[in-house]
C-alpha cells in the first residue's frame, strides 16, 4: 500500500501456508476480463475462483465484476447470483517497499473456494485454498516478484497466520434476493455513511493503525448492485479497498437480517451498524493484526421482542457454598443447594491456590490439596446439573499477581497470596515461561479430573489489565498469550467444552477507574478492543451491582448491562458471577 504504516514494518501479513507456486510451464498470454477472469492492475494480473457449498453438493466457476477504483486494482467475485457479492480480492504494487506486488483477498462467505492469480507478464501462478468454515481473508505480500528472478528485500518478520474463526455460518444462497417493502428505512447516505437495503441498515466505520498511531472514519462507496446489499469502505485513499460489508434478507430462513463482512487490512476497525427501523444497533471490533471477516446470520431481527422470546432460557448455575451478604462489603459464606432449581453447579477454583511449583516441575500435586479439590468436586457433583469449571490465572490485590499457591501446615491447608512479582509478564520475566507451562498443566489437569460442561480458564482477567496497563502494558498482553494458550489446551483435552475467560464489568465498561462516574460508552468500546485478541467461545462478565452501589457509583448498572452485552450480541452471553443484585437481573441474550 502506498501510504505511510504499510510501508513501514508493517506490510507483512499472513502465509496460510496453502498456497505455492504452481509447477509447469509459465503461461504469459495476456488478461482478457470475461464473466469469470479478472483483470487487475492494468490487465498484468489475471484472477478466477471455483468454489463449493459442502451443504447440498453445489459448485461452480466465480463470476467476475471489475471494481470501480481507476487503475483496477480491485474486483469482486460472486458465487451464486450476480446481485450477490461472495470475495473482494486487491492487487498492489508493493515493488518499492519489498520488490513484490501484494495481493489481498477477503469473503463474504465461508463455503470453500481456490482463488487462482495468473502474473501475465511472468506467467508464475499462485494457488489460494480457502477451506469450508473459514471467513478469515488474507494478505499475500510476496505474492509476486516485479521482475523475474528479483530477490525481495526482507520485510521485519516471517509471515505469520491470523487466527481462524469457529466454522458454521450459514451460507447466504437460500435468502432472499430483495427485502419486504415494508422494511424500507430512514439512511441517508453521505461521504462516512453506506446505506444498505433500500436505506434499512445505516453503517460507519472508524479505524486505527497502530503502527503510526493514525486514526480516521472510513470512507462509504456504495456498491452498484441494484438493491444496495452491498459496499465498501477506504480508510487512506478513495481508490483503495479496506473493507467490504454485505447485508441480506434472511427472514425466510430464520427471521433475522444477515451481516456479512470481509477485510483487506489489518488495521483495527469498528463497524458500527443500525436499523433504521427498529433502532436496534450493533457494534463489530476488528483488532489490530486480524484479517478474518465475520458472518452474523442473527444480527438483526424484524420484531426484537418477538426474537427474545426465541432465545435459548439463560441458565441458572449455583455453588455449593454461597456468600450471604450482610454489609454490602462482607460476606458470610453458608451451604446452599438450589437442587433442580439449577442447571449448572459452578465449581469457582480461586481460593484452594494453583500448585504453580508441583506442575512446573511435572510432579503430583499437593496430597493435601489433592483432597480438597476432591471434596469441593464431589459436593459440586452432588447437586446434580453439570459442572461450570472457573480456574484463576491472577489473584491478589486488584488481580496484579499470580494466582495463590497451596500450603500445607500444621493447621490445615492455606493459601500464600501475592507471592509473585506484581504485574508478572510472561514474556520478559526469566520465569514466564516456566509459569506459563506450570498454569497450562494445571488447566490440563482440572480439565481431566473434573470433565466439566464449562470452563472459564481465567476468572475477571481484564483487573489484571487494569491494575498493570500503567506500569507495563505488555504484561496484559502477555497474559493474553497464556490465556489463549489455555484455551487450545482446553479444546485438546475436550473440542466440544465452551471455553472463555470472564471480565469483570465495572473496569470493563467504566463504572470504575479513570471513567467512574462518567459517560459508559467512553470506556466500553475501548475496553472490549483491548480484550479482543481472547480466544472465547462465549463472552462472559462478573457483575456484582451491590459492590458498584457500595462504593459509590451513579451510573446505572442495568444501563451498563445492557450497552455491553448490545455489543457483544451473537458470541453468547453468561453472566459468570453476580450476587445481591438490587434489580432483577435479566439478560435479553442467549446465555451459556
Amino acid at each position: 500500500m502506498n501510504h505511510r504504516g504499510w510501508l513501514s514494518i508493517a506490510a507483512v501479513l499472513a502465509w496460510t501456508g496453502a498456497f505455492g507456486p504452481v509447477s509447469g510451464a509459465a503461461q504469459t498470454e495476456a488478461c482478457v476480463a470475461d464473466e469469470h477472469n479478472l483483470c487487475l492492475l492494468d490487465g498484468r494480473f489475471e484472477l478466477s475462483v471455483t468454489w463449493h457449498n459442502g451443504r447440498n453438493g453445489s459448485s461452480g466457476v466465480g463470476g467476475a465484476i471489475s471494481g470501480q477504483d481507476p487503475d483496477g486494482r480491485s474486483g469482486f467475485f460472486w458465487f451464486f447470483r450476480p446481485d450477490n457479492v461472495e470475495l473482494v480480492v486487491k492487487v498492489l504494487d508493493g515493488r518499492r517497499a519489498n520488490g513484490h506486488f501484494w495481493l489481498f483477498y477477503g469473503a463474504l462467505s465461508d463455503v470453500e473456494y481456490t482463488l487462482r492469480v495468473r502474473d501475465t507478464a511472468t506467467g508464475d501462478e499462485r494457488v489460494y485454498h480457502n477451506p469450508a468454515g473459514n471467513l478469515c481473508g488474507l494478505g499475500d505480500t510476496r505474492a509476486f516478484p516485479g521482475e523475474p528472478g528479483l530477490t525481495s528485500t526482507e520485510l521485519s518478520s516471517a509471515l505469520r497466520q491470523f487466527p481462524q474463526p469457529e466454522p458454521g455460518t450459514l451460507s447466504p444462497a437460500a435468502v432472499s434476493k430483495a427485502p419486504a417493502p415494508d422494511s424500507t428505512g430512514s439512511c441517508v447516505p453521505s461521504p462516512e455513511v453506506l446505506c444498505l437495503l433500500d436505506g434499512r441498515f445505516r453503517i460507519k466505520v472508524d479505524w486505527r493503525d497502530p503502527r503510526t498511531g493514525a486514526t480516521g472514519v472510513g470512507g462509504a462507496i456504495p456498491a452498484s448492485d441494484s438493491d444496495g446489499r452491498s459496499g465498501f469502505f477506504w480508510f487512506f485513499r478513495p481508490d483503495n479497498v479496506e473493507l467490504v460489508v454485505k447485508a441480506l434478507d434472511g427472514r425466510g430462513v430464520n427471521g433475522r437480517f444477515w451481516l456479512f463482512y470481509g477485510a483487506l487490512s489489518d488495521v483495527g476497525y469498528r463497524l458500527r451498524v443500525t436499523d433504521t427501523v427498529t433502532g436496534a444497533e450493533r457494534l463489530y471490533v476488528n483488532p489490530p493484526g486480524n484479517i478474518c471477516g465475520r458472518g452474523d446470520t442473527a444480527a438483526f431481527c424484524e420484531d426484537p421482542e418477538v426474537c427474545a422470546a426465541e432465545l435459548p432460557r439463560p441458565k441458572l448455575a449455583s455453588t455449593p457454598v454461597q456468600g450471604a451478604v450482610g454489609d454490602p462489603l462482607l460476606f458470610a459464606f453458608r451451604d446452599i443447594n438450589l437442587g433442580a432449581d439449577a442447571d449448572v453447579a459452578s465449581l469457582h477454583q480461586d481460593f484452594y491456590g494453583v500448585p504453580w511449583q508441583a506442575f512446573a516441575d511435572g510432579r503430583e500435586p499437593p496430597a493435601e490439596w489433592q483432597a480438597r479439590i476432591g471434596e469441593a468436586v464431589q459436593r459440586a457433583r452432588s447437586q446434580g446439573p453439570p459442572i461450570y469449571l472457573s480456574l484463576a490465572l491472577v489473584g491478589g490485590d486488584g488481580r496484579a499477581y499470580l494466582a495463590s499457591r497451596p500450603l500445607a501446615t500444621p493447621a490445615g491447608l492455606t493459601t500464600e497470596e501475592e507471592w509473585s512479582e506484581r504485574c508478572f509478564n510472561f514474556s520478559t520475566h526469566p520465569d514466564g515461561a516456566r509459569w506459563r507451562d506450570a498454569y497450562l498443566a494445571y488447566v490440563r489437569y482440572m480439565v481431566n479430573r473434573i470433565h466439566p460442561a464449562y470452563l472459564t480458564p481465567g476468572i475477571e482477567v481484564n483487573l489484571f489489565q487494569h491494575s498493570c496497563d500503567g506500569t507495563d502494558p505488555g504484561a496484559y498482553d502477555a497474559l493474553i498469550g497464556v490465556l489463549n494458550d489455555a484455551y487450545q489446551v482446553a479444546k485438546s483435552v475436550d473440542p466440544e467444552l465452551p471455553v472463555f475467560p470472564s471480565l469483570q464489568i465495572g473496569f470493563l465498561g467504566g463504572l470504575e477507574g479513570e471513567c467512574a462516574n462518567q459517560d459508559p460508552t467512553r470506556c466500553i468500546e475501548p475496553n472490549l478492543e483491548r480484550n479482543a485478541r481472547l480466544k472465547r467461545d462465549r463472552f462472559a462478565i462478573s457483575f456484582y451491582a451491590h459492590l458498584l452501589q457500595a462504593a459509590g457509583q451513579t451510573v446505572d448498572t442495568t444501563d451498563l448491562l445492557e450497552k455491553v452485552l448490545r455489543r457483544t450480541l451473537g458470541e453468547g452471553a453468561v453472566v459468570a458471577e453476580t450476587g445481591y443484585p438490587s434489580f432483577p437481573l435479566v439478560v435479553n441474550t442467549g446465555t451459556l
